[in-house]
């Protein structure tokens, strides 16, 4: 409650007249978590995306921290101005060099929750600049030094780790991807962890990837639960449908149908398209199993209509699960010329996402391998 009220005079200050440079004097010299909750505030509200405030409003800040002699909120204003520059896409050739200035400077004071974001903030640069090898490199760098603190001390903590384990779930290491997100939700209480069902959800792909379908059925319930308590109409759908599809691979077909049913009319409802063609195709080859022909071919040909109108055929992940089902429903049907027709663009599609997910994996392997040569080296040098 402290911290929200600081936060709530610091808004008022600011809205009163953003242009007059009003200062937010109750966050001097507080202790880098208020701070740090602040400025996300104030940056959120004023110098975001949304907002045209000068750059030079965000400078003057820092000068006047400087002048107040609190040097940690000088580091943080200077800080968020870099993260501003990153995220409206502002930077310059010379934003490398500076943040890595920065990062130095934050150590060479001792600021070491500072440092944490300095090193995050320029592994996200180095990401969005495909650089994966040194992103990977300080976004392990960054969890060594945040991960040493709780969340009430450093208030981004839970989104750091989920970033980290997002990038190897981005190169289909899903062992590691879930090692850290099942840090975060075994240490952290649910109800300070934005978009848990999210997190939840992803936690339980990991295991669904990994083949452990007990273990994603109980964190599918877990987001699941939330999503009611939320009342999340689009998350409760989501969920059903991938509840529904660990019950297709553990072969009880019965169980799975209202399940995906329940997950279509959540998609149809929120034009959610990509799932709805999923679970639509899928409940078709349910229904293919209990002979029901034509409702099936009426169910694949609906999803391969929204392939076709949405321009998914390069969605690989989707028309390799689609085209099969259509051939199938084709086939059922005594169509058996459109049936082969879709089964060699089964085989295509499936080629191609193999081809996909390949690149992605040994790409994620290769930086792997570079950041762990690039950390031995750097170990070397410390020890002589």
């Amino acid at each position: 409650m402290k911290y929200k009220a600081i936060i709530y005079i610091i808004l008022l200050v600011l809205s009163n007249n953003l242009s007059a440079m009003e200062y937010p004097s109750s966050i001097l010299n507080k202790q880098f978590n208020v701070q740090c909750l602040a400025l996300d505030t104030i940056y959120n509200n004023f110098f975001g995306k949304e907002h045209t405030v000068s750059p030079a409003q965000s400078q003057e800040l820092e000068k006047w921290a400087g002048n107040k002699n609190d040097t940690q909120l000088q580091f943080l204003f200077k800080l968020y101005r870099y993260k501003l520059d990153y995220e409206k896409e502002t930077t310059d050739e010379g934003y490398e060099k500076n943040v890595l200035k920065f990062i130095k400077e934050a150590e060479e004071n001792n600021f070491n929750y500072i440092k944490a974001e300095g090193l995050e903030l320029i592994a996200d640069y180095y990401w969005r600049t495909k650089n994966f090898a040194s992103a990977l490199e300080n976004y392990i760098y960054a969890y060594e030094y945040y991960s040493q603190f709780s969340i009430d001390e450093f208030p981004h903590k839970v989104e750091y780790i989920y970033t980290l384990g997002g990038k190897y779930y981005h190169f289909r290491d899903f062992k590691t991807a879930k090692k850290y997100f099942i840090e975060v939700l075994k240490n952290i209480p649910y109800e300070k962890i934005d978009n848990v069902i999210s997190k939840l959800n992803t936690l339980a792909l990991c295991y669904n990837f990994l083949e452990e379908n007990d273990s994603s059925s109980y964190y599918y319930q877990k987001a699941l639960h939330y999503a009611v308590i939320k009342n999340d109409e689009v998350w409760i759908g989501i969920i059903n449908g991938n509840l529904g599809a660990i019950k297709i691979k553990q072969g009880e077909f019965d169980e799975a149908i209202p399940l995906i049913e329940k997950n279509i009319i959540s998609s149809r409802k929120f034009k959610v398209m990509d799932d709805l063609a999923t679970s639509l195709s899928s409940l078709g080859s349910l229904l293919l199993m209990k002979n029901e022909y034509e409702r099936d071919l009426e169910l694949q040909l609906e999803a391969l209509d929204i392939v076709k109108k949405k321009n998914m055929y390069r969605r690989y992940a989707i028309v390799s699960r689609i085209y099969p089902n259509v051939a199938k429903a084709y086939a059922a049907n005594g169509n058996i010329s459109l049936a082969y027709a879709y089964s060699d663009s089964t085989n295509n599609a499936k080629e191609a996402l193999e081809k996909e997910r390949n690149i992605v994996f040994l790409s994620g392997v290769q930086h792997k391998i570079d950041f762990e040569k690039h950390n031995a080296e750097l170990q070397k040098k410390k020890q002589r």
